[in-house]
């Protein structure tokens, strides 16, 4: 909070964004590489892995959304 003012659907939203961008990109990319993508030595196996686990660390993406939705219902007095 900075200057009493709370933060908490601007740091839902990011979290939020951030991990799907992060999903997407990293699907993409072990598209991209095939079968090699597969390939427990290979770079890219690890970063799909990585891109879904950084949502557990950061809230789930349900909880995100929940956060979010009841942040705007509270702004908009619903």
């Amino acid at each position: 909070m900075d200057a009493g003012k709370d933060f908490r659907l601007e740091s839902s939203l990011s979290k939020y964004l951030a991990v799907m961008v992060a999903r997407e990109v990293t699907q993409w990319a072990a598209d991209l590489f095939g079968a090699a993508s597969v390939i427990l030595d290979h770079p890219i196996h690890k970063f799909p892995m990585d891109a879904w686990a950084s949502s557990l660390g950061e809230g789930t993406q349900d909880v995100q959304k929940l956060v979010i939705f009841r942040e705007l219902m509270k702004e908009n007095r619903i």
